[in-house]
This record gives structure tokens, sequence and C-alpha cells, in this order.
């Protein structure tokens, strides 16, 4: 039987929505779009410590257990306001390497779940929007070479999950051989960047299964994100225009 997590989840959004209303208050938000690669360090310190990056990671990994329901409630809150956090990259990448086997002592996986790590999502083709097409990455004997589309956080991220071919890789990003080329953004508070790599160590994942996996709950977290700001849209408009509310 699947567990009942309704009165957590409405914990967690509670929570949430206290927490976003004192720190990502419109001024603020507005502050990190002047600047290319900027990243919200503040929030996202304030988020790891409430727990979010390991919401939906099953407990004995060290998570809360939520699922992705919890991802799900997060996703919709940020999209509230706009907000721009890692935390959907860092929840796909500790899913795809739970999947691939990796150790539970893994230092990058530890990290991840922690949030002193953050993950980057180099899935998409620089010529296209999602993942069709042929990457640009080639790898040769667990290394690779090439680059990516422009990849939020990219810019600030220690770690990078990288379509090679059919093939899904992690790449830690302190290593010799890796560039990060940022640019200016329609939304600089996401901390884009391109990746470069030149012959590169990796660690391989899985296959295209894997990916397609990692794009589907990319989308659905991308979707509840779009949710939350349309229901804020929605309402903006219901408080602009009281005259409204006697029509029907």
């Amino acid at each position: 039987m699947q567990a009942d997590h309704t009165d957590d989840l409405a914990s967690i959004r509670d929570q949430a929505q206290r927490l976003l209303l004192d720190l990502a208050t419109p001024e603020h938000l507005k502050s990190l779009l002047n600047e290319p690669g900027s990243f919200d360090r503040t929030l996202w310190g304030y988020a790891v410590e409430q727990g979010w990056t390991t919401i939906a990671v099953l407990e004995r990994f060290g998570g809360l257990g939520l699922g992705w329901g919890g991802l799900a409630v997060l996703c919709e809150e940020l999209g509230q306001v706009t907000g721009s956090l890692p935390l959907m990259a860092n929840t796909l990448a500790i899913h795809a390497m739970i999947a691939a086997g990796v150790a539970e002592e893994d230092a990058h996986l530890q990290g991840l779940v922690e949030g002193s790590r953050i993950a980057c999502l180099a899935l998409a083709t620089p010529e296209e929007s999602g993942l069709s097409g042929d990457s640009a990455v080639r790898e040769s004997q667990g290394r690779l070479s090439g680059y990516s589309a422009a990849t939020p956080f990219a810019a600030i991220a220690d770690v990078a999950l990288i379509r090679a071919g059919q093939d899904l890789y992690l790449v830690p990003l302190d290593q010799k051989g890796t560039e990060r080329r940022i640019g200016d953004t329609i939304d600089n508070a996401r901390a884009a960047a391109v990746l470069r790599f030149d012959d590169v160590q990796a660690q391989r994942l899985g296959d295209a299964g894997l990916v397609a996996e990692l794009g589907s709950l990319a989308a659905l977290a991308t979707a509840c994100q779009q949710i939350g700001g349309t229901q804020a849209r929605l309402n903006l408009a219901w408080d602009y225009a009281p005259g409204a509310r006697g029509v029907g």
C-alpha cells in the first residue's frame, strides 16, 4: 500500500510559502536578473536547511521519502514567485545515480542529497530545445569531448548530467579540460552557461532509457512550476479586476 503523505505535503507547502514570502521578494528577484550567471545562494541555503533537496529521495539514502509529489509541491511554489533553484536538477541527478547503482557513500551522491553540491542537466542538444537530435558531446574510452546547450545552473554546478550519443554520463566540473561560458539570457538568475569538454573523465549512468526517463521527470517538474506561475498570474488578475467577481 502506498503511504499517504497528504499531511506532510501540506506542511511542506506551508513552510515553502512562508520561506518564499520572506526571501523571494520581487525586488530581490529583479536584482538577480542584471548579472549573467546569477544565483540566489541565500535562498538555496535556506532551502537546504529545510531539507528540500531530500524531499523526493528514499529514506535509506538520507531523504524524506515523500516522492515526486513532494518535488511537485516545491516546484509549484517556486513557480508562484518565479524563483530559480537547482532543486529539480539535484533531485533528478540523485535519481539517476541511484538507478545506476551508485554506492550510498559516494561523495557526489551524498553532497547532492545534502545540498552541499549542485547538479545541472545538460541533456538537450545545442540546436534543439528537447532531447531529439544528435548530441554534440562524444565519448571515447570513458572520456568526453564536445559542448552542451546553454544549461541552467551550469555556471555554478559541481557536477553535470551529460548526454553523449544515446547514453547518460555524470561529469565532475572541477577537472581540467572543463570550461564554462556564461552568457546573457532572458533569466540570468538561472546561472546558465555552455559547458565545453576536452577529454574529461566521466561516469556512465545509463542508456537512452534513463535519458528518456529523466526527460519525462524534468517535464513533469517544469509543468508544476508553470502551474504555480499560471495560478499566481490568475490571482493577480483576480485582485486587479474585483468587478469581474460579480460576473457569471
